[in-house]
């Protein structure tokens, strides 16, 4: 895994500029334990249709990127998922050596912490949860953004607040504790139900599957709209097998479900698709037994 050293440029859609912010990518994905449902030569198969770009040569592991997106217009600054993060006193980073440098991101940007209002979640893992917190020098953690309110939704916090989470939590570490309950003690979280509406043309939906309270949020505004689907996707082969979900994937049928009609809706809409884990933003289209899809000819700079 690397760090991330640079913004994207934003994409417009009407008043509203999305701007992905990368925290890091590098091949630090097992692939066929991202994918055990799929036999050696099929995965490969798949990998090799993809490119370099998501996979390493020998094909065993996935290029996968972790970045959040900084949607704004004047008067609004709306962050979605906070990554990686810095420092956690009881939890080690993802490897060796690395060092988050998302707030850099931020900053160049052109925005400050103290400029957030609101910061949105589209599911408790890890990885989208980083940055929600900071450590401060006499070891405490408190919000990252202390104008913000924090969305997430009553199920996702339902589900991760249950025993049959903790498992997973004694495994990675127990991010909720450090990433989440510090922003409730600050009176900062807000937990919703059904569909939220952000902001004009700003609407955070739910998408269950990959986990039972997974989120998307919608941007659509001048004609034009943006998925911001965070790990509905997290290669490009499920875009291609829309019923393959992955080994993190809480209810596999219900992710692929879910994956399926938000595609379609997409590819029905010229919709353009951005994910948490996906180098590109990318236009899908129909194709037997799935899609098929283009990087946004715009945006196709954005590489690692």
């Amino acid at each position: 895994m690397t760090a991330a050293d640079r913004t994207s440029q934003p994409l417009t859609m009407g008043r509203w500029q999305i701007t992905p912010l990368r925290d890091a990518f590098g091949p630090f994905l097992d692939a066929a334990t991202v994918f055990p449902m799929l036999d050696a030569s099929e995965l490969t198969r798949l990998l090799d249709r993809h490119g370099e770009s998501y996979a390493d040569p020998s094909r065993t592991r996935l290029n996968v990127a972790s970045q959040g997106y900084l949607i704004r217009r004047p008067g609004r600054t709306i962050i979605v998922d906070t990554c990686v993060g810095g420092p956690k006193p009881d939890r080690q980073p993802p490897m060796p050596g690395f060092v988050s440098r998302w707030l850099d991101q931020l900053e160049q940007a052109g925005v400050t912490v103290a400029e957030v209002d609101t910061v949105v979640t589209t599911h408790l893992h890890h990885d989208h949860v980083g940055w929600n917190t900071t450590l401060t020098p006499d070891g405490r953690l408190r919000p990252t953004f202390p104008n913000a309110r924090y969305l997430l939704g009553r199920t996702e916090h339902g589900y991760l607040t249950s025993p049959a989470a903790r498992a997973m939590l004694d495994r990675v570490g127990d991010y909720l504790t450090d990433s989440v309950t510090p922003i409730a003690e600050a009176g900062q979280l807000d937990l919703v139900d059904g569909d939220h509406q952000i902001d004009e043309g700003i609407t955070y939906r739910l998408a269950p599957g990959h986990t039972p309270g997974h989120r998307i949020v919608e941007v659509t505004d001048g004609g034009r709209t943006a998925l911001l689907v965070g790990d509905l996707v997290h290669h490009p082969l499920q875009i291609e097998r829309p019923e393959i979900s992955t080994a993190m994937c809480v209810a596999p049928a219900e992710a692929a479900a879910t994956r399926v009609g938000l595609l379609g809706r997409a590819a029905r809409d010229r919709a353009l698709v951005l994910a948490s884990h996906l180098l590109h933003p990318v236009r899908v289209r129909v194709r037997t037994g799935g899609f098929d899809y283009d990087v946004e000819a715009s945006v196709a700079s954005y590489g690692p």
